[in-house]
């Protein structure tokens, strides 16, 4: 799936396609579908990214009910490391 991420640096618009898959998150539990906020950080974000640099993201996601109140709580932070996503639980 190739996914388009339009973000604003220093007050200009600027475009990120990147290729993704969900199967590339280390948490197979973890629902993407529950990204509440995401974020391009970064050299990305700061536009000073390079041919190799990759695209890093940062963003919040709310865990399901059963998560939350279950006896097994929810990860309160998701990290992989290719791609580099960071994602906090809001609760």
């Amino acid at each position: 799936m190739t996914v388009r991420h339009i973000y604003i640096s220093r007050g200009v618009a600027r475009t990120v396609t990147m290729s993704t898959t969900l199967r590339r998150f280390s948490m197979s539990h973890f629902d993407p579908s529950s990204i509440i906020l995401e974020g391009i950080t970064g050299s990305t974000a700061y536009g000073l990214a390079t041919p190799d640099s990759d695209v890093d993201k940062h963003g919040i996601y709310q865990a399901s009910t059963h998560e939350v109140l279950g006896l097994f709580p929810p990860k309160e932070t998701v990290v992989t490391n290719d791609p580099d996503i960071t994602y906090h639980e809001v609760a």
